[in-house]
Parts: C-alpha cells; structure tokens; sequence
C-alpha cells in the first residue's frame, strides 16, 4: 500500500491526515532550518502533494463525503480588496479552482498529463474608481 513512499513521505501523509494542515505535517516529517520555517514547510507541503505516487496513497483516505466537505469550504473562499473609500470582500476564484483542480486530482478525475494547465489564462481585469487591479 506505500506504492513507493519515502519515509519522511509517509510520516508527512500521517500528519496530514491528523492535522489537515500541510505546514504543521512537513514540519514534522522535514528538518527545516532557517528563519522562513512556514514559507518554506508551505512550499514544501504544496510540492508534496502534486507527486502522483502521494495523490493516489492519499486517494485511498479520504471518503468522497469528507472531500466535498473540504472542497465546498474550499469554493467559498473569498479575499479582500482595498479601496479608496471602502473594503469589499469578493470570491477568491483563483483558490476556488485551484481546490477544484486539487480535489479532482486526489480522486483520479484529472490527470494532469493529459490536460495541462495553462498559465496566464482566464485573467480579469477590474476597475475601481479610477485605479486598475488584475485579479488571477
């Protein structure tokens, strides 16, 4: 059932599991040194989770219920933009399909190798009150 699983690998999926959160897992998997910690266990963990050996082990896990408990929470987000006279909240569609991609990945539904992703597509641009913002 490891399919090929380093050691620190499987002790970064038991805690991934346990806390559901990437950061506090590859901190305690990885030995990381420097002042960055989170950056770089952040990093880290988001690179783990995109090799397809870690996918299809961390498939076998997680019950469809679970996945589109976390992937309706994950569709929600929303960010905050700063203007001049107000702070509106607005969908942060950027993580909203990137937890779509991410959650139909784990379930084998895309397979990136087939269909890449191409960069730079689906850019808005918006204006407010005379000030212009890209949102990706």
């Amino acid at each position: 059932m490891n399919q090929g699983l380093t050691v620190r690998e499987r002790a970064f999926i038991e805690k991934y599991l346990e806390y559901r959160d990437t950061v506090k897992a590859v901190l305690y998997a990885y030995d990381i040194q420097g002042k960055n910690k989170n950056r770089i266990a952040s990093a880290m963990g988001c690179q783990i989770l995109k090799r397809e050996r870690v996918q299809v082990y961390l498939g076998n896990f997680i019950s469809d219920k679970l996945l589109i408990d976390l992937l309706s929470k994950g569709l929600q987000a929303t960010t905050i933009v700063k203007t001049r006279n107000k702070v509106v909240t607005v969908p942060d569609w950027n993580t909203q399909m990137r937890c779509l991609e991410i959650a139909l990945r784990i379930k084998g539904y895309l397979n990136p190798k087939e269909q890449p992703r191409q960069p730079g597509t689906g850019r808005i641009t918006v204006k407010f009150n005379k000030v212009k913002m890209k949102m990706r």
